[in-house]
């Protein structure tokens, strides 16, 4: 037989069978990020096997060559070398680089096959054992860690679960507060936050923000360093040279569901009326960080990480070294589902001097209008987000108004903001910068 009267064999052997409830889909020669297997069988979303089809004569030596980097691109269980008769099975839930050497009907009868529970709680119990053992590791650099064993570490293996792209996740991460990987970040991060935290504005838009009590987010596409978007992939994973533009438009679409709001711990910081209060002229508002945020799943507020001296995040080289462990000893990736939000906490060490205390909101499909605008100072079209600052859906509360050390007419402008609160029944605090030395 030639290759395309095998791969005709292999579709008749299936076409009557399901994997489960569902029917099986046969793709020929498809390519993947540039490879091009002969065969992949896909039952709906899950990739159950990629084919390779080869000579009798060179059979062997096909199977022999093997990488197991394929189970990754293909997002396969099984990958399988055969003649048609022979069948040299590859299974990443087995033995990933040693083949099962089977016939059509071993093959048939693999392939047809769900995922055994005792498969599946094999698996979990093993990842689960690495990442328990690699977390007490890291409990010396991360002292909380130690806290986080005792009180979640039996959460890990049950919470751990198989995505249908043979991928690890912990369920309930985006909406248990109580769950491993909440508990995980909130301790490796160690995001402790003030109770007040302060933003500088040009004076025309902290009067905006005041007078309309309400406030505005920006899209991450149009913050004023360009590399952040994708800083702390480019770090784990080697620097993706993917811009926006070139994103699909899933990708695309993600990035403008996230929006951000640099806020500092500096209170009437020469640095900050420099850059960012209007070179002194502007104003400074003080907020006061709400209680209800502890268990909110779309708004993320933390510290902004520096790289160290050598250009390091320890917080992300440890990441690294549990994906890359679990990668490398059970052919699975691991992924962080709250990392995608947490990932826009790093920055490099140049910004450190910033002491920046970030707001993220992650936008749901129907939750509010986006608006667009040509955001500053390069005017990129932007999507942008507001909230009324009278409504409990914002974590933060206006608590104070300071004026920069350049405002003319501070004093008339202070007695005019008083009044204009008073009349509004906002209850401000309205002060004037103590910062007499600015040239």
């Amino acid at each position: 037989m030639d290759e395309h009267e095998i791969a005709l064999t292999i579709q008749n052997a299936l076409i009557d069978l399901r994997y489960g409830d569902e029917p099986f889909d046969i793709l020929i020669e498809p390519e993947v990020d540039g490879y091009r297997p002969d065969m992949i069988i896909k039952a709906r979303k899950r990739c159950i096997a990629a084919l390779e089809i080869k000579m009798q004569e060179t059979l062997t030596r096909a199977s022999s060559s093997f990488d197991t980097s394929l189970y990754f691109t293909l997002k396969v269980r099984f990958f399988v070398y055969t003649d048609g008769e022979r069948f040299y099975m590859y299974d990443r839930l087995g033995s990933p680089a040693k083949p099962i050497k089977t016939n059509k009907a071993g093959f048939v009868r693999r392939i047809t096959t769900r995922i055994t529970q005792e498969r599946l709680r094999k698996v979990k119990k093993l990842a689960a054992d690495t990442i328990r053992d690699l977390v007490g590791q890291a409990s010396d650099s991360f002292p909380r860690l130690r806290e986080l064993l005792e009180v979640h570490g039996n959460q890990i293996e049950r919470q751990l679960k198989l995505s249908y792209d043979y991928a690890l996740y912990f369920d309930g991460g985006t909406n248990d507060t109580d769950s491993f990987e909440h508990q995980f970040f909130r301790r490796l991060l160690d995001n402790n936050v003030p109770n007040s935290i302060y933003r500088y504005y040009s004076f025309a838009r902290a009067f905006q923000v005041i007078n309309d009590n309400t406030i505005a987010m920006q899209g991450l596409s149009g913050m004023n360093d360009t590399t952040e978007p994708n800083y702390a992939e480019n770090y784990l994973n080697g620097p993706d040279k993917e811009e926006v533009w070139e994103m699909s438009p899933q990708s695309r679409a993600a990035i403008n569901r996230r929006f951000i709001m640099s806020c500092t711990e500096l209170q009437d910081d020469l640095m900050q009326w420099r850059l960012y209060g209007e070179d002194g002229k502007g104003a400074c508002l003080e907020f006061e960080v709400s209680k209800t945020l502890e268990g909110n799943q779309q708004f993320f507020l933390g510290r902004v990480k520096y790289a160290d001296e050598h250009g390091k995040h320890p917080e992300l080289l440890f990441l690294r070294n549990i994906i890359q462990q679990i990668r490398s000893r059970f052919c699975l990736n691991i992924r962080f589902v709250l990392f995608y939000g947490w990932r826009h906490f790093f920055k490099p060490r140049e910004y450190e001097y910033e002491k920046e205390i970030r707001l993220l909101y992650i936008h749901k499909r129907r939750d509010r209008e986006k608006e667009w605008i040509a955001a500053e100072p390069y005017s990129i079209v932007n999507p942008m987000v507001k909230f009324d600052l009278s409504s409990r859906d914002f974590p933060l509360a206006i608590k104070g108004v300071m004026l920069g050390p350049k405002r003319p007419e501070s004093k008339l402008n202070k007695s005019q903001l008083i009044q204009m609160t008073v009349e509004k029944r906002r209850h401000y605090s309205i002060s004037e910068s103590t910062k007499n030395i600015y040239r």
